[in-house]
């Protein structure tokens, strides 16, 4: 499973800062495991656009 929605964009519309990312990311992870049971394990890799749109 692969997770395709955009967390840069989300914080950006929320007006959150990039450490509230994170928040947005758990609640993504626990609605997917919620939804399926079967998953043992989740792995999160970040991209690094929201920081380098910082600059």
């Amino acid at each position: 499973m692969h997770e395709k929605r955009d967390i840069q964009a989300v914080v950006e519309k929320e007006g959150l800062t990039y450490a509230d990312s994170y928040d947005v990311t758990r609640n993504y992870i626990k609605e997917t495991i919620e939804k399926h049971d079967s998953i043992q394990m989740v792995l999160v890799f970040t991209e690094i656009l929201y920081q380098d749109n910082v600059r």
